[in-house]
């Protein structure tokens, strides 16, 4: 019976043993696809967004942005017809929109409501690949006869928490105790996330849920964000000129 257990004991070390083998090396997959995607001297993105609550009222948005090293982009987002558009220089950033098709530079007199797109948000997309738990590998897909390999996670809340507070809280001066940064803990993420054969992460796709602390009703709501991305044309010479103002 000792003898018995002692195998049971042992399969059960080794079943928890290649679980934690195989967790560990899809996240080293991932590590070393985001570390390169990030040391990429250019690419460009495009995709779109959808925020939609229980009552179907829907915010969709579609963008598109390009990078070139070391310190330029260019980004470009549409919604419900209407444009809004960036380049960055350096510190120098350019703004223009469908109301205000010249280009202006920062700051100036600008209405800026309703720009979503924000450069370097890639950046962003990869700071969230850092923090995923529970990775595992789903099938391959080809797409334009390459190989994909196909990834799905979710976020670690507490290491979210811990970038709101050093990030985003500290900069906005908004208290660690705000309603609207504690309800973060409640939220339900999925990342999907293809990387291709070269190790670049070519697309992302993320479902955010949480509550809307409804601050100004007393009324929560739950909130579903969808947002779909894909990139292309890693290392490609891409050229972001100064506009005229």
């Amino acid at each position: 019976m000792r003898r018995q257990a002692t195998i049971c004991a042992f399969v059960l070390l080794a079943i928890a043993a290649s679980a934690c083998a195989r967790e560990g090396s899809l996240q080293d997959a991932v590590e070393i696809a985001v570390t390169k995607t990030r040391e990429a001297q250019s690419w460009r993105s495009a995709g779109n967004m959808t925020y939609a609550d229980a009552t179907g009222v829907t915010l969709e948005l579609s963008f598109e942005s390009e990078f070139a090293a070391p310190d330029r982009s260019h980004s470009r987002g549409i919604r419900n017809g209407d444009w809004h558009e960036t380049i960055v220089i350096g510190d120098d950033i350019y703004l223009r929109s469908s109301d205000e098709p010249g280009w202006c530079q920062s700051p100036c007199e600008y209405d800026g409501r309703g720009v979503a797109v924000v450069p370097g948000s890639f950046w962003k997309e990869l700071e969230f690949l850092d923090l995923l738990v529970d990775l595992e590998r789903l099938p391959d897909e080809q797409v334009g006869g390459l190989v994909w390999s196909h990834y799905r996670g979710k976020l670690d809340q507490d290491s979210y928490w811990d970038m709101l507070e050093t990030g985003v809280a500290t900069e906005s001066g908004q208290p660690t105790e705000n309603p609207a940064l504690l309800q973060i803990r409640m939220l339900e993420t999925q990342f999907e996330l293809w990387i291709d054969g070269d190790d670049y992460v070519r697309q992302i796709e993320s479902e955010w849920r949480f509550t809307d602390p409804g601050l100004e009703t007393g009324n929560g709501r739950l909130i579903i964000q969808r947002q779909h991305l894909r990139f292309h044309d890693f290392n490609e010479p891409i050229a972001i000129e100064r506009p005229s103002v």
